[in-house]
């Protein structure tokens, strides 16, 4: 419970910068509609209600991304936010080494007055952040270290793999994409039509254009060294900006046609609450009980063992609740067996029962 106060606290303060961001690089009113959309969007509130270290991802991507702004506007001392930023980043997520490269390139292809007082003043602030990290590394045999050597080395890279890399790392941004404003392939759709008309009636690409390019592009060429395969909140980061720049290719398409821009705004509404309010989590603490109950239950009091077969981060809950209900489980491997299966599969032969997407298995299933 504690958590789920955190994470929505985190996000209403995410929501604040997606609002300051609209507002600093256009108007107010492209604030309020990327607000607006954030704050219906079905997808973005699933990671919202999520309990994960990467809430903070799209918090701290918008704040760099506003700190950027102050920057261009003169004000060097945001480079110190920007700083504390990336150096909590490392402790948030992997994907935030990916705003390293983006801050290299937004400085190095802008009008920046670069003061190296402060550039200097902000990587110490970083290695500051870092130092528990690398004291850690230190005193364990650089464990950290060689466990991301050994990740990023894992199957070796080809020019073929790359390009395939880079084709499905694509295809899974654009798919996240649609996926904040409208149901999959509408949205996509719709999104290209937009980009299209204003690139158009633009005549040319403005630098907040090529700063969207850069939160885009390099996390997903970055990701492609990545062997392991690319979860759609790893682009995270791009979320928030992604919507304050839609939010005003709309206001530059529709906001003289108000009618229309209404309608739409309606209709994008009305298609994520729809989702919303039907979705069903099944992996609540409500199927965790009864997958809890029912291994105590059908046990007679005899000690139990129990081992987990799901995906990463969906085995919480479970340790507490066998407390919660006076069974804690045993690591004797003489004790009954059950392996908890999330999500549920259709594959195993052995005794099981399904709560919502919980599967309990009975004996060995290997």
């Amino acid at each position: 419970l504690a958590a789920n106060i955190l994470v929505s606290f985190l996000a209403v303060i995410s929501m604040f910068m997606v609002y300051k961001v609209g507002e600093s690089l256009f108007s107010k009113k492209v604030g309020f509609l990327a607000l607006f959309l954030y704050a219906t969007s079905f997808r973005i509130n699933f990671y919202d209600r999520t309990t994960a270290p990467s809430n903070l991802v799209m918090l701290l991507s918008s704040l760099i991304f506003f700190s950027l702004v102050k920057i261009r506007a003169g004000a060097m001392k945001w480079i110190f936010v920007i700083a504390i930023c990336l150096g909590m980043g490392f402790s948030v997520h992997p994907t935030m080494v990916a705003l390293f490269p983006i801050i290299a390139v937004v400085l190095s292809f802008s009008p920046f007055k670069i003061n190296w007082k402060y550039v200097l003043s902000s990587i110490l602030i970083i290695i500051l952040f870092l130092f528990p990290l690398i004291f850690f590394d230190l005193r364990h045999q650089f464990f950290n270290t060689l466990g991301i050597l050994n990740v990023l080395s894992k199957g070796g890279l080809t020019f073929n793999g790359f390009l395939f890399k880079v084709v499905t790392n694509w295809q899974s941004l654009i798919i996240t994409l649609e996926s904040l404003i409208l149901p999959k392939h509408v949205g996509g759709l719709f999104i290209l039509i937009v980009f299209f008309f204003v690139i158009k009636k633009n005549k040319g690409i403005s630098f907040e254009t090529r700063w969207l390019l850069a939160w885009l592009i390099i996390p997903l060429i970055l990701f492609c060294f990545y062997p392991l395969k690319i979860s759609e909140y790893y682009f995270l980061l791009t979320f928030p900006i992604f919507l304050v720049f839609f939010s005003n290719w709309i206001f530059i398409l529709l906001g003289k046609r108000r009618i229309i821009l209404w309608i739409l705004l309606t209709s994008i509404a009305f298609f994520n609450l729809v989702s919303l309010f039907s979705y069903k989590n099944m992996v609540s603490m409500k199927y965790k009980k009864e997958a809890i109950k029912f291994i105590i239950d059908s046990n007679n009091d005899q000690n139990f063992r129990i081992d987990y077969w799901t995906d990463p981060g969906q085995k919480n809950g479970f340790d507490y609740l066998f407390w919660y209900y006076g069974k804690v489980p045993v690591e004797s491997k003489n004790a009954r067996r059950f392996v908890i299966v999330i999500p549920a599969r259709k594959d195993i032969v052995k005794p099981n029962q399904t709560f919502g997407s919980i599967q309990v298995v009975r004996d060995d299933v290997f």
